[in-house]
């Protein structure tokens, strides 16, 4: 019976043995592709969550202006109050 514990332990220490993965750099694509100004132009505070990289952008006080991920661009400006700053 112990010859077939040694023959489970040598299949189950093949199947750890793993070619090591290369170290990829992880990149931020808001910093990769640069930024956007995304301006506030309503009365209230106003917080959302961007819909490509699940960022929280959180507006205080009209025309507050905030740095956003460029990916998040079209789902902002979908809001009436929310304008892309020149």
């Amino acid at each position: 019976m112990s010859c077939c514990g040694k023959k489970t332990a040598a299949l189950n220490a093949g199947s750890y043995l793993h070619s090591p993965t290369p170290n990829h750099k992880k990149v931020n694509m808001g910093t990769a592709f640069g930024t956007v100004q995304i301006e506030y132009t309503g009365n209230a505070g106003f917080s959302m969550t961007g819909s490509r990289t699940g960022r929280r952008y959180n507006f205080n006080r009209k025309g507050e202006v905030l740095i956003a991920d460029p990916q998040d661009e079209a789902g902002l400006l979908i809001y009436p109050n929310l304008q892309k700053n020149r």
